[in-house]
């Protein structure tokens, strides 16, 4: 069922497979992926906004394409977390990594565990001389 004043392709929700079949229809005639469906979605659709039926009997998903619009979502208002759609593509590869734990429980401490990696000191002093030596 379709969130209301979000625009769909109409056809899709009559289908059981929902987008699946334009989208692979897609993919082999235009040696295309998922990410060149959405983007000719949301073209036809003219919507920064758009919802597709991948999953059967499921809700459908919700694709945002405003950088603007996405950063407030993620950053600013505390109402939206992570997608489990997320945890699906990424926790089989990595079980106990952060990227796919909600906000609230685990994350914040597996985040404080390697928040001062990517930090200047750390970079200049530590990882720099290894890629040099490395690249030498």
């Amino acid at each position: 069922k379709p969130f209301p004043g979000i625009p769909y392709n109409k056809a899709s929700v009559h289908r059981l497979l929902g987008d699946v079949p334009d989208m692979m229809s897609h993919i082999k005639n235009t040696d295309g992926t998922f990410i060149t469906y959405l983007k000719e979605s949301m073209i036809k659709l003219n919507a920064p906004l758009i919802q597709v039926f991948i999953r059967p009997l499921s809700t459908p998903l919700l694709i945002l394409a405003d950088f603007r619009e996405a950063h407030d979502l993620l950053i600013i208002r505390k109402e939206f977390d992570r997608s489990p759609s997320l945890s699906d593509l990424v926790k089989g590869l990595v079980p106990e990594h952060h990227i796919h734990l909600p906000t609230e429980g685990g994350w914040r401490g597996q985040r404080r565990l390697v928040q001062d990696l990517m930090g200047s000191s750390f970079l200049h002093n530590v990882v720099r001389p290894v890629i040099y030596q490395r690249v030498e």
